[in-house]
């Protein structure tokens, strides 16, 4: 019965998602471009933003690198590691809101070059003022999720094991919803907006359907990723003389690098979005222009 109830489940919201990617084609933003040409800017980095791609690598690989030390040398006991994660997890979500405002103020001229002749132009910030803002919205946002979290952790505690299934898919929908409209606070603040939380919460309301569908394609495409590492590590067979070491550190490797670029494309098409929800796409095409 629970595994009917839950294939229904999936199904629905499989064709959910299938009816919002046909209707998508019709939304302004359009979610399908906003990520496509968010993963452009993101890998666009490469040439152009090398030392923020370098900060924000040493932000990923350090809390990798404690995962790994912390695990194979556990000489602190568990309820403090808990509690070393945790802060680590708040510090690492400011670091990187710090690393999305760098992004964001790094592509703000030729995103809206076109836009300078407006009464009502982007003034985009300084750093130096724009990243304490940004810093404290991505703390505020990682407790949030983090409280999320330990409601679901809680809910699945009293669950019966037979509908945790469930319950997992419903905190999934539960968790987007709650926390998409919150994504355009961050690149409202870059675009000098007046009242940044106000008109990113409202704009992300008014254009929720393409916001939410954008969060589950990047959601679902974090899931491909993984369920692709899963699998090579399980099939490839390598020589006698190669140490199945290295294809263990060829998947961390491979997997802090795809974390790397999806943050950047996710924070990339937040800016995106939120220009083309103001004035319209940019005149310019982003893989072009930035």
């Amino acid at each position: 019965m629970n595994d009917t109830v839950l294939a229904f489940a999936v199904l629905a919201l499989v064709a959910a998602l299938f009816y919002g990617a046909w209707q998508a084609i019709k939304l302004v933003p359009n979610p399908f471009v906003a990520f496509v040409d968010g993963w452009r800017v993101s890998l666009h980095c490469l040439g152009n933003n090398k030392l923020l791609l370098l900060a924000l690598l040493t932000v990923f690989a350090s809390g990798l690198g404690m995962q790994i030390f912390f695990v194979t040398h556990p000489v602190l006991p568990e309820t403090t590691l808990l509690a070393l994660s945790v802060v680590w997890q708040a510090i690492m979500a400011t670091l990187v809101a710090v690393g999305a405002g760098w992004l964001h103020l790094s592509v703000m001229t030729k995103l809206t070059q076109d836009l300078v002749d407006r009464a009502d132009a982007p003034k985009p910030p300084t750093f130096r003022a724009l990243a304490p803002k940004v810093a404290a919205v991505g703390a505020l946002v990682w407790l949030l999720g983090y409280v999320l979290h330990i409601g679901e952790n809680a809910t699945m505690l009293n669950t019966p094991v037979e509908h945790r299934r469930i319950v997992v898919l419903a905190a999934l929908v539960v968790v987007q919803l709650l926390l998409s409209p919150l994504a355009l606070i961050r690149p409202a603040m870059a675009f000098g907006r007046a009242q940044p939380v106000h008109e990113g919460m409202r704009l992300a309301w008014k254009h929720f359907r393409s916001l939410l569908l954008i969060t589950f394609i990047f959601a679902l495409t974090g899931a491909l990723f993984d369920l692709t590492a899963q699998s090579a590590v399980r099939t490839i067979r390598l020589p006698y003389w190669v140490s199945p070491m290295v294809l263990l550190y060829g998947n961390l490797a491979a997997r802090l690098l795809f974390t790397l670029f999806q943050t950047l494309a996710l924070e990339a098409m937040t800016l995106l979005f939120l220009r083309t929800a103001l004035y319209g796409p940019p005149a310019l095409f982003v893989s072009k222009s930035l």
